[in-house]
Parts: structure tokens; C-alpha cells; sequence
């Protein structure tokens, strides 16, 4: 080998060593990692009137927690009774489609129930209000609060007209207020 080619070789090296160590000393030694991606800020207190409607853009049905139900129809007495989300239970969950139970326990003895169901198509979360029923439920007694007692309740359900209104008879959701990414 000849020695032009031995100095040659050396000098391509030693420029190769001295960019790595400007490389290291400018970068801080580390390599740079993508910024992750903020979450999207909590919404609460958000709501939805009628039997169906959009709740926007979610990433997944987990998004979603509903906060309150503002029931409706000519059975309720008084009318329009509020709920907080501990009287609104999961019945059942899948990837795509999560439904509820929005329990009530009236004054004359029943515990009044509503399904609705939460889904999710093409990145948008849906809301529909899907069926009503009632059972009996002593008020000074209830057996219409826990997660396990409504489930049982709405497994031996006597089926009930959905109320779209005060004015019709059964029951329904008026308004849905939930939150979104908290």
C-alpha cells in the first residue's frame, strides 16, 4: 500500500471522527425524539337534547363519560327528575358501540330505566336513545341504585313507550350532559 494512500485514508477518518464529536457536542449527545402529541383539552359540562344526535370527533368510545340525564315523558312524576352519573350504568361495551342505563326510582314504587347507546363511526361518537323500561322497586326501599340491582332490573323489565316529550306517556332522555376527554 502506498503511503498516499495510507495519509489519504487517515485524513478521511480523522474528518470523520471530528464530525461525529461536533455532531455529539451540538446535539447534546442525544438524539432528538418527536414531541408527543397533546391530548385533547377536557370539555365538561357539555350537552345533547333529543333521541340522537353527534357528540363529535372522539378517538375512542372511552372519550365519552356521561354526567347527567334529564329523563322526560308523562310518567314522571314530578316531571324532568335529574340524574347524575351515578345512576347511569354500562350494560354492555364493545370497540364500537358502549350502551346505558339510566335508572330512576319513583315516589310510587317503580324504578323507571332508559337504554342508550354511545358509538363510534369514522372517528365521530354518536348518541341515540334506544328503549325504555320500569319494575317494581319499594321507594322507601330501593332496589334501584346499584350498578347489579339496575342490570337485574333491566334483565326483567316490563317494556315501556319511549317518551319524546312531556306530553307523550312513557319515559325518555331530554337531555344527556356529559364529558369529553377528562
Amino acid at each position: 500500500m502506498s503511503k498516499g494512500l495510507i495519509i489519504g485514508g487517515g485524513v478521511v477518518l480523522l474528518l470523520v471522527i471530528i464530525g461525529l464529536v461536533v455532531y455529539f457536542t451540538m446535539s447534546g449527545g442525544k438524539e432528538k425524539t418527536p414531541e408527543p402529541e397533546q391530548a385533547p383539552a377536557c370539555e365538561s359540562g357539555k350537552i345533547i337534547t333529543g333521541q340522537t344526535g353527534s357528540l363529535g370527533a372522539c378517538s375512542s368510545l372511552i372519550d365519552i363519560k356521561p354526567t347527567e340525564i334529564k329523563f322526560q315523558g308523562a310518567f314522571f312524576s314530578p316531571l324532568n327528575p335529574l340524574r347524575s352519573a351515578d345512576w347511569i350504568h354500562e350494560l354492555s361495551s364493545s370497540p364500537s358501540k358502549r350502551e346505558f342505563i339510566a335508572s330512576h326510582q319513583s315516589p310510587d314504587n317503580w324504578c323507571k330505566m332508559v337504554r342508550f347507546e354511545i358509538t363510534k363511526d369514522n372517528g365521530d361518537c354518536n348518541y341515540k336513545v334506544i328503549d325504555a323500561g320500569y319494575t317494581t322497586s319499594p321507594a322507601d326501599a330501593s332496589t334501584c341504585t346499584t350498578k347489579p340491582q339496575v342490570l337485574s332490573h333491566w334483565g326483567s323489565k316490563n317494556p315501556q313507550a319511549l317518551a319524546t316529550s312531556n306530553e307523550e306517556n312513557g319515559y325518555g332522555i331530554e337531555t344527556l350532559k356529559y364529558s369529553k376527554y377528562c
